[in-house]
Parts: C-alpha cells; sequence; structure tokens
C-alpha cells in the first residue's frame, strides 16, 4: 500500500483497478480460508507429482502451460477458479460453471481497455493462468509490481518476503480446488524462481520445468510489457523506469534459479530451450512426457497439434521491443546475467 500511494502515480482508472484487485484478492482469500475451516478433510488431499514450469518470465511458460492445457488430463489452473474458488469445482459440472461462463463474458475487458496487449501476452479463460493469480491473494505476487509501478514493493519481494506462506496458502488453495475436481496439476510461474526450497518443500515429488531463455533478451521483452501494461493506469510515462522494474524482476528470477541449481545441481531442473519451444513445440512436449512418465495418446497429440497450428507466435501481431529504448546498457545486462549463462550454458 506505501508503494502504490508514494510510487505508482495512479491516474483515476488505476485507482479503481487496484482497490477492486484488493478488494478481489482479500475476499477469495476470506472464502477459502472459511472453506478450509468448515471442511477440515480439505487439509488430507494430497497433491501429487505436479509439474511446475518456472523459467524467467517471457522464456516461453505461458506457450507450453497452454499447450500442456490442450490435453484434458491434466490439471490445469483457470482464471476463474483461482479468483472465485469457493465452492470448488465439480468435475461434473467444471465445464458448464456458471463461473467459467462469466469469465468467458468478460474477458475482452482488458483488450478493450489496452488493444495492444494481446501482442504482448495472452490468457484466454480456457487457457491454464499463472500461479501467481492465487499467490496475489497473501499479497505477494508479481502481478503488482507488472501491473503498477512499484519499485520498493519489487525490492520486498524479491529480498524480504517470506515466501513459506505464499507457498503455503498456495498448496491450501491447490487441495481446496481438487477436493472436487481431481487430478494431476500442470503449473507454472515464473515467481516460482524465487521460492524452490519452498516448493520443493511443498511438493517433493513435483517435476520443475525451467525454460531458458536469454535472460537479457527477457528483460529487454517485461520492460516492454510493463509499459504497454501499466500504461492506462498511471499519470507518468517512465521507460527507463520500466527497464530498472525488469532488471530487477528478471535479475532476481535469474538468481533464484542459479542458487538452486548451484545448491543442488542442474539435474533437479527439467531444461527446455526457447529456441525448441517457438520452433518444435511438439517435439518438446514428446520429449516432457517421457520425462514426466506420461504416454501421449493419438487423439491428444491430435488436440496439442490443432492447439499449436491455432496459435502461431505472433497470432495477435509481432512484440517488437529494444532494451536501449528503456535505458538497458548491452554490456551492463551481458555482466548480470553472466552466471545465468554460466551455469545453463547459453551464450549471450
Amino acid at each position: 500500500l506505501w508503494s502504490l500511494d508514494h510510487e505508482a502515480e495512479l491516474n483515476d482508472i488505476g485507482t479503481i483497478a487496484v482497490e477492486t484487485m484488493i478488494r478481489g484478492h482479500l475476499r477469495n482469500r476470506l472464502r477459502i480460508e472459511d472453506w478450509c475451516a468448515a471442511h477440515p478433510e480439505v487439509g488430507d488431499e494430497v497433491v501429487e507429482r505436479p509439474v511446475i514450469l518456472v523459467g524467467l518470465a517471457r522464456s516461453g511458460t505461458t506457450a507450453l502451460s497452454h499447450l500442456l492445457g490442450a490435453d484434458p488430463r491434466w490439471r490445469s489452473l483457470l482464471q476463474w477458479e483461482a479468483n472465485d474458488s469457493v465452492p470448488p469445482p465439480e468435475t461434473a459440472t467444471y465445464a458448464t460453471d456458471p463461473r467459467y461462463h462469466a469469465a468467458i463474458e468478460t474477458s475482452g475487458a482488458m483488450s478493450s481497455l489496452n488493444p495492444n496487449f494481446k501482442a504482448i501476452h495472452e490468457d484466454p479463460p480456457e487457457c491454464p493462468i499463472e500461479c501467481v493469480v492465487l499467490l496475489c491473494q497473501t499479497f505477494n505476487s508479481l502481478i503488482f509490481s507488472t501491473v503498477f509501478h512499484l519499485p520498493s514493493y519489487i525490492d520486498w519481494v524479491m529480498h524480504e518476503a517470506d515466501h513459506s506462506v505464499a507457498v503455503g496458502y498456495h498448496r491450501r488453495a491447490l487441495q481446496l480446488l481438487q477436493s472436487r475436481h481431481p487430478g494431476r496439476w500442470q503449473l507454472k510461474s515464473p515467481q516460482h524462481a524465487l521460492a524452490l526450497d519452498e516448493l520443493r518443500a511443498a511438493y517433493p515429488d513435483a517435476t520443475l520445468v525451467v525454460t531458458h531463455r536469454d535472460p537479457a533478451v527477457c528483460t529487454a521483452s517485461v520492460a516492454s510489457l510493463l509499459a504497454t501494461l501499466g500504461g492506462p493506469f498511471t499519470t507518468a510515462v517512465r521507460p527507463a523506469d520500466n527497464g530498472r522494474a525488469a532488471l530487477a524482476t528478471i535479475g532476481g528470477l535469474a538468481d533464484g534459479l542459479v542458487r538452486h541449481a548451484t545448491e543442488r545441481g542442474t539435474d533437479q531442473f527439467v531444461h527446455i530451450a526457447y529456441e525448441d519451444l517457438r520452433t518444435d513445440r511438439m517435439g518438446v512436449v514428446r520429449r516432457l512426457y517421457e520425462q514426466v512418465g506420461m504416454d501421449l495418446p493419438t487423439d491428444v497429440e491430435a488436440r496439442m497439434q490443432a492447439h499449436v497450428e491455432a496459435n502461431p507466435q505472433g497470432k495477435h501481431g509481432a512484440h517488437r521491443y529494444d532494451a536501449a529504448d528503456f535505458g538497458l546498457d548491452a554490456d551492463e545486462l551481458d555482466e548480470r546475467y553472466a552466471p545465468y549463462r554460466d551455469v545453463f550454458g547459453l551464450d549471450s
């Protein structure tokens, strides 16, 4: 709240948006806690062998998660259930739940407010959403600093927040959501890179998947995303501030991945190259399924192939960006990300 009041420079639309967000997250958290207190058996639910995508922001995690979501055998997290979790969804009515259809009806609101955003990032209501939506309900989520200019808040998330609290709530929410609609979860959020030890403790049999893209490119892409997404909500135009926020964000995520790999070994992850994901998505899926012990039936492969064909890169227009436009220096980026490139074997 301090960061919103003193740094965000909100306009009237931004003030309305942030108050709506905060109230919505508080409301859903209250309902989840109330439901779990009234139904203690939810705490016995086992979140078994989840596959969690933890790569850097703008490294292909969304494309891969959406592709996996085309396989109905996965239990994917959809936005409507993450934001409106109680009562828990039920298998028999999951596809006809009025909350789902309400999400479909309102899905065009962001496009109307910010028509250029789809070229950068899209989360249709029928596709999986990031875990940061649940983490918002603990108020430890990079969504806030993606939408609003919050440098002090980013610093708190990166260096001071107790991520075990957020991960514990994340697990409790998944237990509730799967209590009447079970399945093996496939999840994703770059923010998980900040809390890999806590994530391992909560989900000891999880498979962690890292999509790899040059973090300097990810930083420039995030800076462009921040400028596009945050523009409608602020009175200020701040390209250099967006560059610094992107560097702080991607830098912190990269440090988390490097730290975990250095302490535990790179074999703690399944590694996927962004270029492979861009050029051969189905090949990536086949290799990933082998590594997580799943078959790929013909009908599921056909569904996934149809998703690939319906969602080519640049479907809503090309996303063009230049690090220099956001005050980012190439030499500084090279120095900042040398440890990541070295540990994971990436060329600059």
